[in-house]
């Protein structure tokens, strides 16, 4: 794709086209995180690692559920308490993160 420099909407043409050139380029050695298998009866929203790695370049990871839990379970409290901390003062919820009825008053 080529423009004049002159030509905006051409120059926007191609600047867009090498992003997505780029997007496409990351994600075609992109390496994604599965975590244990679909449930019974959820393989249509399953993807075959070969078919996906062959149509895209993106590499499936297994990861096993119980490692994942193990992990969480070692996060000590102090440093979920700083994540909490952080996440409110730099996020907006419309619904309380505490689980509680913003409507009922409390």
């Amino acid at each position: 794709m080529l423009a004049r420099r002159s030509d905006h909407a051409g120059v926007v043409r191609v600047r867009d086209a090498l992003r997505l050139a780029g997007i496409a380029r990351r994600l075609s050695r992109a390496r994604l995180g599965r975590i244990g298998r679909p449930l019974e009866g959820y393989q249509h929203v399953d993807a075959d690692d070969a078919d996906l790695r062959a149509a895209t370049g993106i590499e499936l990871v297994p990861i096993d559920a119980d490692e994942v839990v193990e992990h969480y379970r070692a996060v000590a409290d102090d440093r979920v308490r700083g994540l909490e901390a952080e996440v409110r003062r730099d996020w907006t919820f419309e619904e309380p993160l505490d689980g509680s009825d913003s409507s009922s008053g409390r």
